[in-house]
């Protein structure tokens, strides 16, 4: 069943002190690992629990995620539970999510300065998350209408990427 690709950004918001948070981790651990430290970070996630990762396990899964397509991911899944999967997917997916949440800031410095604003999102894992269209280009005002509406929903990270 395919998920609307405005429902799947809206998510991606709401999850953004979540998703955001763990991007953040894995800059610390990698800062504090080059010198010389160590870092913790608990990560937690709604249906999937809570563990405590250490900076090696962050920069692991994070290496990872840059290295490695979404199927060799999956192949080697073994080695992962569930919750360090999602830490992996999201690592994967990194550089679209961040963009989204950059495009509100985009958007609201365009709209302050009468400039014009298309931003493109394009569905971070195509082929495993089944959108009802691959990519979505809105205007400022439809990027800051999309922030605002999603304020009000819940982060669920089930829609995020459906774990069979």
């Amino acid at each position: 069943m395919s998920i609307n690709i405005r429902t799947y950004m809206a998510n991606l918001i709401a999850g953004r002190a979540i998703i955001g948070g763990l991007y953040d981790a894995v800059n610390n651990a990698r800062r504090v690992c080059s010198l010389g430290g160590n870092f913790k970070y608990t990560f937690s996630l709604n249906g999937f629990g809570t563990k405590r990762y250490n900076s090696c396990q962050l920069i692991k899964f994070d290496t990872q995620a840059l290295c490695e397509s979404l199927s060799q991911i999956f192949n080697n899944v073994d080695n992962l539970s569930n919750l360090d999967l999602m830490v992996v997917i999201l690592l994967k997916g990194r550089t679209e999510i961040r963009n989204l949440y950059c495009s509100f800031f985009k958007a609201e410095n365009a709209r302050a300065n009468a400039k014009i604003l298309c931003y493109t999102f394009c569905n971070p894992y195509p082929g495993f998350v089944d959108l009802d269209k691959n990519c979505l280009r809105l205007s400022a005002n439809g990027v800051i209408t999309l922030f605002n509406q999603s304020q009000n929903i819940r982060f669920n990270p089930i829609i995020l990427f459906p774990i069979h």
